[in-house]
């Protein structure tokens, strides 16, 4: 077994890790946890000045600038280190990536972890990415996967199922008051927390022994989409109505997503082993759990945007109305008091008295000032 030092990287000095996607979710998440054990990080992205490459900078991380279809770049910046690690945008992706343009990237990395002389590449891939599932979410890590293992390079594979995070994601809408999914309502929805993706990434660099050569499929909980708008809705005491749509709905604006979501309704859903992974990993979040600490916090805060957002609209059409009512008073008086103001139907307040502007004295005003007048007309 490697021996540890103090900080939980394995040996006496801190190695580097080489993490891909570092300023994104799961790269995020990976990046963090491996400077708490204590590695060194080195987290690549294309935009160094960015926010997230800033933020990642003053944790501690060695910020690069690379780009996962320029190999040259990855190869200078994997040089010298232990690991890698290595996740891709896909189909799935918000923009969707395409399939050739993801397995490409995934096999540049692999290819720069090989000349670097890296001894140990994690990958993180998809549960059910070992089957034959016809959609293009799955095949394309399924490729990737299947150039690592030709490859020859050390690795670990690991394979989450949903991201429990994905619900404080103002996209997923929760912030209107409602799950709106197409995912069957007796279809367990299995779910992982970032941060526990994060935990089984320093967990297969820090024991190599155990890791190396494996597919770990991880997954924290599973729920129906019932069960998910009811925990969704005692957690933030706002009722999450739960709304079917059908997958042929989805597929006419997501083709990619609608295959993705018909495998797992015909399926059942993932087929993660919780408890092995649990077992793996003792701290694995449930959904309630997650929802306690750190998605309490994050959904109050996307959920009191949104009323604060209904709020301020409310206002503002308030005052839009109001101001078309004293424009519309303030027309009156200059028309003598009485005239019925364009766009509003004449009612028995227009043939009697009207009140002037805020603050005037009410006048009595007769409206038509003669039957020879209504003649005229």
């Amino acid at each position: 077994m490697t021996s540890h030092n103090g900080n939980g990287a394995p040996g006496g000095n801190k190695k580097i890790i080489l993490v891909t996607g570092a300023t994104g979710n799961q790269g995020g998440a990976a990046a963090a946890r491996l400077l708490a054990a204590g590695w060194r990080v080195r987290a690549l992205t294309r935009d160094p000045a960015s926010r997230a490459a800033r933020a990642l900078a003053a944790a501690g991380a060695e910020v690069t600038a690379g780009d996962l279809d320029d190999p040259g770049s990855l190869q200078a910046a994997a040089d010298g280190a232990y690991g890698v690690f290595s996740v891709q945008q896909g189909a799935l992706s918000s923009p969707p990536v395409r399939v050739e343009d993801e397995v490409r990237r995934g096999r540049n990395v692999v290819d720069a972890a090989a000349v670097a002389g890296a001894e140990h590449l994690v990958y993180v891939s998809v549960a059910d990415a070992d089957r034959a599932t016809g959609a293009a979410a799955f095949e394309s890590k399924r490729e990737i996967e299947q150039y690592i293992r030709r490859s020859g390079m050390p690795a670990t594979i690991l394979r989450p199922v949903s991201f429990m995070d994905n619900y404080a994601d103002p996209a997923f809408g929760i912030q209107t008051g409602a799950l709106v999914t197409p995912l069957a309502p007796d279809v367990p929805e299995q779910m992982i927390a970032l941060g526990d993706i994060g935990e089984f990434v320093a967990l297969a660099f820090a024991n190599p022994a155990r890791y190396l050569g494996t597919a770990v499929a991880i997954a924290g909980d599973e729920l129906t989409p019932p069960q998910t708008a009811q925990a969704l809705s005692q957690a933030n005491g706002q009722h999450i109505r739960r709304v079917q749509i059908p997958v042929e709905a989805v597929r006419q604006h997501h083709s990619d997503l609608a295959d993705a979501v018909s495998y797992l309704n015909g399926h059942g859903g993932y087929g993660a082993d919780i408890a092995a992974a649990r077992a793996l990993h003792r701290g694995l979040r449930t959904f309630g759990a997650w929802l306690a600490e750190p998605g309490r916090a994050r959904l109050a805060a996307l959920l009191g945007s949104s009323r604060v957002a209904s709020r301020l609209s409310a206002r503002s059409r308030h005052e839009r109305r109001r101001h078309h009512r004293d424009h519309r008073r303030q027309l009156g008086d200059r028309a003598g008091g009485g005239t019925p103001l364009p766009g509003r139907r004449r009612t028995r307040g227009d043939r009697g008295t009207v009140a002037g502007t805020p603050g005037s004295r009410r006048r009595r005003r007769t409206w038509p000032p003669s039957p020879a007048h209504r003649r005229r007309r």
